[in-house]
């Protein structure tokens, strides 16, 4: 499958250990669907949970360690990591951060956003 959006949102500019792609856009909302080589485990949503909140907590748009709304949660077949960025002006560099921190997290296969 081609994913036309990775361009758009510079994805083929990271160097990521895993697989990733922008499969559609919800505005200013983005769906992470975090994929593991193995079966998830309560270890691998702690490992996604702290990849996540150590680039910064701040509920201050204006601050630079504001990386939007997060929420985190495990399905079946994978972990999702929604972010509501809130009208940010620089979508694509949080968007970056957010999944150049996933490279901490051992076992992650691929991600797939707003799939």
């Amino acid at each position: 499958m081609e994913y036309e959006f990775d361009d758009m949102i510079g994805i083929n500019q990271l160097e990521l250990e895993y697989e990733a792609h922008v499969v559609g856009f919800d505005g200013e909302n983005f769906t992470y669907g975090i994929y593991f080589d193995d079966e998830i485990s309560e270890l691998h949503c702690e490992n996604v949970k702290k990849a996540v909140y150590s680039l910064g907590d701040s509920d201050d748009e204006e601050s630079e360690d504001y990386i939007g709304y997060i929420d985190i949660s495990k399905k079946e077949d994978k972990i999702f990591v929604f972010q509501d960025l809130g009208g940010s002006f620089d979508c694509e560099e949080k968007v970056h951060k957010l999944l150049n921190a996933l490279n901490s997290v051992e076992g992650i296969s691929k991600v797939l956003i707003n799939e």
